[in-house]
């Protein structure tokens, strides 16, 4: 991206929240930070293993329906509109931490994704509408006229940096002022964010040291970027417990990090980003 500035630009104070997408297997590290998560209703109802409920002892979560990675091919299970529903309407009086929850959307089906959440808030609920890249804009344009918060899903299916920001460019000349959650942008988001700063993200990077033996560093240019380990490091981190747990607990707090580096990087543009 090629970002238009003047020269003299003030810095606008902005945030950016971040939540981290749970995992049962780093809860424990998770926890010990008090960063806010996002939890998949889907998983919640994993055939094995079952959790009704969503996980205590975090300031703050997020709920996904998970309807997205079961229709992308990344699970076996089908989540019910009604079930998602009468589970909301169970857990939220309970669950005040719980303080947004995504409708369930359909992939690249604008006309079902708007029909689950008309449905959802004819049985009281609130959710959070979801747009899909390369859906229809009209849909978009009816969220943008309805609601303060939009989350912005199919981002991974992106071909390359390129088209993530021609992406933020359209939405943010298209469809300005607005509250918007970008579902699984990941580390490719950073650059883009330093002249469109979404009001909330979602990472699932920091379990990348442990699964592929990467860490979370800041390079020069202060932007956190993945390395990968030496082979020795990635041996000791198969064998050696208390040393893995310490290279999370690393990238999650380089994550946490992110909430007060990326909102100085932001600088307002002056006319197209690309």
């Amino acid at each position: 991206c090629t970002f238009l500035l003047t020269k003299n630009e003030k810095r606008e104070k902005r945030q950016m929240k971040i939540y981290f997408v749970h995992s049962r297997h780093f809860e424990p590290l998770l926890r010990q930070e008090e960063v806010k998560i996002i939890v998949s209703y889907a998983r919640r109802h994993a055939k094995e293993n079952y959790r009704p409920e969503v996980p205590k002892g975090f300031p703050e979560i997020m709920v996904d329906s998970g309807g997205y990675q079961l229709q992308k091919g990344t699970g076996d299970r089908e989540v019910y509109l009604k079930a998602y529903s009468l589970w909301l309407n169970l857990l939220l009086p309970n669950h005040p931490e719980v303080k947004h929850y995504m409708n369930l959307d359909i992939w690249r089906d604008g006309e079902a994704s708007l029909k689950n959440q008309k449905f959802l808030e004819s049985e009281g609920l609130k959710p959070v509408p979801i747009w899909h890249a390369g859906t229809n804009a009209r849909f978009l344009d009816y969220y943008y006229q309805n609601y303060e918060y939009i989350a912005i899903g199919g981002i991974a299916t992106l071909r390359n940096k390129e088209a993530l920001c021609q992406l933020v460019d359209w939405l943010f000349q298209q469809f300005p002022d607005r509250k918007y959650h970008f579902l699984g942008i990941g580390l490719s988001g950073i650059r883009a964010f330093s002249a469109f700063l979404p009001y909330s993200i979602d990472f699932s990077t920091y379990g990348v040291t442990e699964r592929f033996g990467h860490r979370l560093i800041y390079d020069k240019k202060q932007l956190l970027k993945e390395v990968v380990l030496p082979d020795e490091l990635k041996q000791k981190m198969r064998d050696d417990k208390q040393f893995a747990n310490g290279e999370t607990l690393a990238s999650i707090r380089a994550i946490k990090q992110l909430e007060e580096d990326v909102p100085l990087l932001y600088r307002p543009p002056q006319g197209s980003l690309l």
